[in-house]
Order: C-alpha cells, then structure tokens, then sequence
C-alpha cells in the first residue's frame, strides 16, 4: 500500500486505518492480512532480486538470527542492499536478465467490461515463478467527466465522419462501426453513473512479471499467460522497450509509472 501524505504523522494514521479495514475485510473471507516488518520486507524484495536463492535470506543474517545488527552494518559501511540485490541486471527491449533467469514484464489490455473474479486465481495458478501487480488510482469526480466527455466528443466526430462517408459511398448515414456505436454506449453510460450514481472511476494498471530459467521457457510461459487471458477476452501485451520501468511498478514499492 503506498499512499501520499503531507507527514509522516499523516501517512501513519491512514496506514493504520487501511490496514484495521483490510484486516476486517479479510477476516471476512476467511483470511487474515498481516504488517511485514523490515527483515520480512528485505526478504521479499531478496526473493525478487534472487529468485535462484528464494528461501535462503535468513541464512545471511548473522548468527542465524531473525533481525540486522545495523551498527555491524554502519561499521561494514554496507547496508541491507547488500543483503539483497541480484549480482547482475540486463534489460533487454522486451525482457531482461536477473542474475542467470530470464524475465519479462507483460500488461493485461484491451479490458471487456465485465471480467470474472476467477480470472486472477486461473492467471496465478502456473508452474512458473510470476508477479501480478494492479495499481488502482481514484480519479476526482470533476476529472472523470472531463475525461469520458473528452472521449464522447472523440467518439461523436468519428461518427459523424463515418456517416459522411457512408452518404457518399450511397448507403444509410446511420450505418456505423459496430465498435464504435458498443464503445459509445459505454462511455455514455459511464457518464451516466458518474453524474447520477455517485459512481467512481479507477485508473488500472494490471502487470504481470514472469520468469525462466532459458528465454525459450520464457516465450513458452508467454503464450501460457495470453492464452489464459484470450479465454477471458483480454489480451496480455508486450512492453517494448518500458521493461525497466515495469520492474519497478512490480516491485512492492507503490509507484505507478506506465
């Protein structure tokens, strides 16, 4: 969770509200939502960073003990990235080396309007190591008009253009793209709910991060993840040349930055 305050003292009460509020709500569901604290944190990124060493972070920490002795680590003059980071790092336009795996960052776009809440759990459920990361931003009421009605004005002048030449070439000016008309329905009734049923809208961002021990296998996990995504009528897309900005918005840090 990462949220933007104007103090730390703000940040720390809102993190302690969200996290009452999740821990009810998954308590709910049967499960139980839990604060990491700062050695199960670095565990979590040395498992990303080393994923041929998953399991293994507790064995660095001196003397077998669960915590950093960080005045050992101030006299070292190391620091806990030492304890984490991978040995090496190559990014490529559409994949990129950690160590000795291969890696990809992928995008799930062209979202229907409804998907099934089945659809992560069946993405998920593979023999290969994978990340999913779904950064969801709130946008202002006032902003989400201006953009869906931004986006009916597009729409109307591309219908009307495609009337025009439906005149010209003898046919009913109300022959339009099928698309076109299910797209400006939608947008229509997304204004509808944003003006008259209080809804909200959500800016999505769904990555996925997969990895591979040769690129072959990479490739081969590829088309597994579009193939799951086709049978929900989604896509999974390549990020050309954005694979070192995916990496960062996976990692558990909170920034959005595709």
């Amino acid at each position: 969770i990462a949220i933007e305050k104007n103090s730390l003292e703000d940040a720390i009460q809102e993190f302690d509200r969200i996290e009452y509020e999740l821990s009810v709500n998954f308590q709910r569901l049967g499960s139980k939502a839990k604060r990491l604290d700062t050695v199960e944190r670095l565990e979590v990124l040395h498992d990303i960073f080393r994923p041929e060493q998953i399991g293994n972070f507790n064995n660095k920490l001196p003397n077998g003990t669960n915590s950093f002795d960080y005045e050992r680590i101030k006299r070292e003059r190391t620091s806990t990235k030492d304890y984490i980071c991978p040995d090496s790092m190559k990014f490529n336009s559409k994949d990129f080396l950690i160590g000795d795996r291969y890696a990809r960052c992928e995008y799930i776009g062209n979202l229907p309007s409804y998907m099934a809440d089945t659809f992560l759990a069946k993405l998920t459920d593979t023999h290969f190591p994978m990340i999913t990361t779904i950064s969801i931003k709130a946008v202002e009421p006032h902003e989400a008009m201006k953009i869906v009605k931004h986006q009916i004005l597009g729409m109307e002048s591309n219908k009307i253009e495609q009337q025009k030449k439906a005149m010209r070439a003898g046919y009913d000016s109300t022959m339009i793209n099928h698309n076109l008309k299910l797209s400006l329905d939608e947008a229509e009734e997304l204004l509808e709910d944003l003006q008259s049923r209080n809804q909200k809208m959500f800016l999505v961002s769904f990555l996925v991060m997969h990895m591979a021990k040769t690129k072959n296998d990479l490739d081969k996990n590829s088309e597994i993840l579009s193939s799951v995504a086709r049978t929900h009528l989604c896509q999974l897309l390549k990020l050309g040349f954005q694979q070192e900005e995916a990496f960062r918005q996976v990692l558990p840090f909170g920034h959005n930055l595709l």
